[in-house]
């Protein structure tokens, strides 16, 4: 059984992380696909990879009045776009690489070891 590796992604906007990702298709790398009226959608899952776009980060939760549960403070996010990516190791050195040349020239950064639990 083959084993899988998994990156954390960050960048500014959903957009900076899809534009590297449309660029990787020409590597043989579909991270993305075109619907039906030609707009870009993330590929989620396939064979070789399984994508879990997060979006905006909790940092700091809220707090609430537990009887009338009121704000008392609010949450704080991370704006920026969050994402999981876990890929098969046969393949994950290919796809670092791909991440690092056409991700960071658009802001993303790359983690390695999401502490996500995947079932």
């Amino acid at each position: 059984m083959t084993g899988y590796i998994s990156y954390t992604l960050r960048a500014p906007t959903e957009a900076d992380a899809m534009a590297p990702a449309i660029e990787a298709i020409a590597h043989g790398f579909d991270l993305v696909k075109q619907d039906e009226q030609g707009n870009w959608q993330w590929s989620l899952a396939s064979a070789r990879h399984a994508f879990d776009p997060v979006g905006r980060k909790l940092v700091i939760p809220g707090t609430y009045n537990l009887n009338t549960g009121e704000e008392l403070t609010p949450p704080v996010y991370d704006e920026r776009f969050h994402a999981n990516l876990k890929v098969k190791a046969d393949i994950a050195d290919q796809v670092k690489d791909l991440l690092i040349t056409l991700g960071e020239p658009h802001g993303v950064e790359i983690g390695i070891d999401t502490g996500r639990v995947w079932a």
